[in-house]
């Protein structure tokens, strides 16, 4: 693309010949008069430029990389005045670099040579790459040695923490290796940026309105309006300088100033209301910078900044998830909260409470049965004595304990194995027994009769026997 062109010229040609991009321009149209052809270059700025877009710095350049250029062009061509006679004209250009840009490794030379004065080129610094410490909290927790518990439906503020002490360092070493007066350096293109990344996975609610994400408060860095955004999932925030800087000294103070440590806080975060206990979530944080500009000297010396970072998880924050895992992957900035169990206390306190009414039931019942028990047993001693009483005139009831037969104990209904049941209200209760009638007699009364019964009968058939005995005797 042709810059400061109007009419006159148009690109002919683009080619790539190894390294070289080559560009030949022509002019637009034919031209038959000479005002036309006037008008035209007349119109066209002072300058042209052609745009080159593109171009990309290798990933593994490093240290200064530098950019020749060369311009050459003519213009031919016939002119016929008004009485026929015939101007030709033929012009040459080959164009050579300006005072004015020159490119600041040059500028920095005391006495250049004549190739170097008009050498076209422009010096790129390759950044210097370097790594900051970073880390996401919520409140003071920064999740190193257990996850952090939430509750489901919680609103949650993450801050997202960039340690810039090593910016700080980086500073004070470029003032402390210029040999003069620091305060006589003069800066220009001072341009720098960072940019926070917090991605969230689907079961936490990012707010519409981010209009409450703030930045601590600095004298460098700043958060515009319309630099916090949200892509999909990840709210994205971006800071920038707060103003221009022109001097040097003015930078360093700016930038020693600023506290150890910045923290983006995000608000407004919402967990998921239908999260399921013991439910994980991890946010993932991302931070990438840069710092570019021109520093020169009172002398001409000039020198050029081209720094970048890249942020990786501060080793003390490490995420509780990551806490087995190597190196590599506890680089990672990371956030893991869990959603804790709210309903379990609740559950075992209702648990216990209802064991102890199920337990004071069966409890009360079985003193009830206990009693009942006692009560029917010694109602029926004294039936079973009665009975004695009434058979002892017609034989005698062996004394000796061991030629009675034992009577087995009577079940417990207390030991009943069914489960308890619930009532529509929710409390325990025993199952309700089959039979109803309270005076039903039990399996041992049952068996007390029948052996004393039998008893009477046999005492009865003896009687009998032995007084026929006795009368056929006679």
């Amino acid at each position: 693309m042709v810059q400061g062109n109007t009419e006159l010229f148009k690109i002919k040609e683009k080619k790539v010949d190894g390294a070289k991009i080559i560009i030949t321009m022509e002019l637009n149209k034919k031209y038959e008069k000479f005002d036309d052809l006037y008008k035209d270059v007349q119109a066209v700025n002072k300058t042209l430029q052609v745009l080159v877009p593109g171009i990309t710095l290798k990933a593994d350049a490093t240290g200064q990389q530098t950019v020749m250029g060369a311009v050459s062009g003519d213009f031919c061509g016939e002119a016929f005045k008004p009485n026929g006679r015939m101007e030709p004209f033929y012009f040459q250009w080959k164009a050579e670099q300006n005072d004015d840009g020159r490119d600041a490794v040059l500028a920095t030379k005391t006495a250049l040579t004549p190739e170097e004065s008009k050498s076209i080129q422009l010096t790129l610094q390759a950044p210097v790459v370097s790594t900051l410490y970073g880390d996401i909290l919520i409140g003071k927790d920064t999740e190193s040695n257990a996850y952090h518990k939430v509750s489901a439906g919680e609103e949650l503020t993450y801050t997202g923490r960039l340690t810039v002490k090593p910016i700080k360092d980086l500073i004070q070493q470029l003032k402390d290796a210029y040999q003069g007066d620091s305060n006589t350096i003069t800066t220009t293109d001072i341009a720098s940026s960072f940019t926070a990344r917090l991605t969230f996975p689907k079961g936490l609610e990012i707010p519409q309105d981010l209009s409450g994400v703030t930045l601590t408060d600095n004298t460098l860095f700043q958060i515009k309006s319309g630099d916090v955004k949200r892509e999909d999932n990840t709210i994205v925030v971006t800071m920038t300088l707060k103003k221009k800087y022109t001097t040097f000294s003015e930078l360093f103070k700016d930038v020693t100033d600023v506290s150890d440590t910045l923290d983006v806080t995000v608000p407004g975060i919402v967990v998921d209301a239908n999260a399921k206990p013991n439910t994980i979530y991890t946010v993932i944080g991302a931070v990438e910078g840069f710092f570019t500009g021109k520093a020169k000297s009172s002398s001409g010396n000039t020198q050029i900044y081209n720094f970048a970072w890249t942020a990786e998880q501060d080793p003390e924050g490490v995420d509780y998830l990551l806490t087995n895992k190597d190196k590599e992957e506890q680089r990672a900035i990371s956030y893991t909260i869990i959603v804790s169990d709210t309903t379990s206390s609740t559950s075992t306190s209702s648990s216990s409470e209802n064991k102890q009414s199920s337990e004071s039931t069966q409890s009360s019942e079985s003193s009830q049965s206990s009693e009942s028990s006692q009560s029917s047993e010694s109602s029926q001693s004294s039936e079973n004595s009665q009975m004695i009483e009434k058979s002892s005139d017609a034989v005698s009831v062996p004394t000796d304990s061991q030629s009675v037969p034992e009577e087995k104990p009577e079940p417990n209904p207390s030991s009943n194995t069914s489960s308890d049941t619930t009532t529509e209200e929710g409390s325990p209760t025993r199952p309700t027994a089959k039979r109803t009638d309270s005076n039903a007699p039990k399996t041992g009364e049952l068996l007390n009769l029948v052996f004393y019964a039998g008893m009477g009968i046999f005492a009865c058939a003896g009687a009998y026997l032995i007084k026929n005995n006795k009368r056929r005797k006679k």
